[in-house]
């Protein structure tokens, strides 16, 4: 028996409802989410080989399993870190799909201290100090900023300036925010 194939024209790789192709896919070690992650790849047409080879950048981050029986592959974490993923078409067209893994362990505790968390002096710049947890936080960036800096300015340093000209109670929010290029 012989079986024809349509070249494929390209490959989709699916998590849940979206397609994740040139994107990442964060891995959060201390909530477990995504350590082994469901996916599953379909090249078009529907009539090109199903059969795919797989890339890791970095097997000892994260690898790749075969499909189970409806077709479905586990991405399964190994430890913090990156890897690019590369999903090949079989029938020798050079088609692909990337995406990147991302396992990390992120800031789950945030607490902003010191002599400015309550009421401050305008015109008297105070230090914020910022502790989080758990120490073993891979990403440590944290963006400083204010909510009305009419009311008061804060430098990346934590350093809270009020504006001198105000002469009377006026509120205003300092927000330490964590990220990781938006993650």
């Amino acid at each position: 028996t012989l079986t024809v194939y349509a070249k494929t024209n390209s490959i989709n790789v699916w998590q849940a409802d979206s397609i994740i192709n040139d994107s990442e896919l964060i891995v959060d070690f201390n909530t477990g989410d995504n350590l082994i992650t469901d996916i599953w790849v379909k090249a078009d047409p529907i009539e090109a080989k199903q059969e795919f080879e797989w890339i890791v950048s970095d097997p000892t981050v994260a690898e790749v399993t075969t499909p189970n029986q409806y077709g479905i592959y586990n991405i399964i974490m190994l430890k913090e870190g990156e890897a690019d993923i590369i999903v090949r078409a079989c029938d020798k067209t050079d088609v692909q799909a990337t995406f990147t893994v991302i396992g990390h362990y992120s800031v789950t505790d945030m607490e902003i201290t010191g002599p400015a968390t309550g009421e401050i002096t305008a015109g008297v710049s105070t230090q914020l100090e910022l502790t989080y947890g758990p120490e073993n936080a891979t990403y440590k960036e944290f963006t400083w900023s204010s909510d009305n800096e009419d009311v008061a300015t804060v430098d990346q340093n934590g350093v809270v300036t009020p504006n001198p000209e105000i002469t009377e109670r006026t509120d205003g929010i300092i927000y330490a925010d964590y990220s990781k290029d938006g993650h």
